[in-house]
């Protein structure tokens, strides 16, 4: 019965069509067509390229800067105690008590009029006894409830640019106050006034994090 068998071959032959054969043959004797389609291509990654150092580096996807840009210009931020609500408005800042239902102002000071105010962040500290209020541009203000300045952090993109609407990528998608370190036992008195700064924690869309250092007056270091 062994002998009796037999071992079929299962494979299908196929053949290449005639017509890409030809093909094949006359793009490969064709160098000019092969020159021609690295040129279009090159021409294309160049153009690819200027594109996006128009619009700013890191572009953000289409999707994201449409979601962002449907959102409403106000922005809203509630100190960690309740108390006191901040309210971010085209050019003003609101903050108002719970005392009264949080229906009256109880201080306003002025900020800078946005030409792309969906892009802003307002936060609190702890304490709420400061508010951070980023631009679309990506700079910050630091200020206290009242309006009194306690910091300046330029933007990494320029207003022009924003207005095009090519530097979303700068603007600020985050940011949180944290605290210093615990004093040393060995630190002197300069060093725990400095360790008694607060920091400020800032997130960019392009991926940029940066930690500063406030002080009365200053301009926002960077650690």
């Amino acid at each position: 019965q062994d002998k009796n068998r037999i071992l079929y071959d299962l494979s299908v032959p196929h053949e290449w069509p005639e017509t890409f054969i030809t093909q094949l043959a006359e793009e490969k004797l064709s160098l000019w067509k092969q020159l021609s389609s690295l040129a279009r291509a090159c021409f294309r990654y160049s153009v690819d390229q200027l594109k996006q150092t128009w619009r700013g580096a890191s572009a953000l996807p289409a999707a994201l800067v449409a979601l962002v840009g449907g959102l409403l210009p106000w922005k809203l931020a509630l100190s960690s105690d309740g108390k006191y609500l901040a309210i971010l408005r085209e050019e003003l800042v609101e903050i108002r008590s719970h005392v009264d239902n949080f229906e009256d102002v109880e201080y306003e000071f002025e900020v800078t009029k946005e030409p792309r105010a969906q892009w802003r962040k307002i936060v609190w500290n702890e304490e709420g006894t400061l508010l951070a209020i980023s631009d679309s541009c990506g700079g910050v203000l630091v200020a206290t409830p009242t309006g009194v300045c306690v910091a300046m952090i330029e933007g990494r993109c320029s207003l022009h640019s924003v207005e095009r609407g090519g530097a979303q990528s700068c603007a600020v998608c985050g940011m949180a106050f944290t605290s210093a370190p615990s004093t040393a036992s060995g630190d002197s008195v300069r060093q725990h006034r400095q360790r008694c700064l607060p920091l400020l924690t800032v997130l960019t869309y392009n991926g940029t994090l940066d930690i500063y250092q406030l002080g009365a007056k200053s301009k926002g270091r960077p650690r």
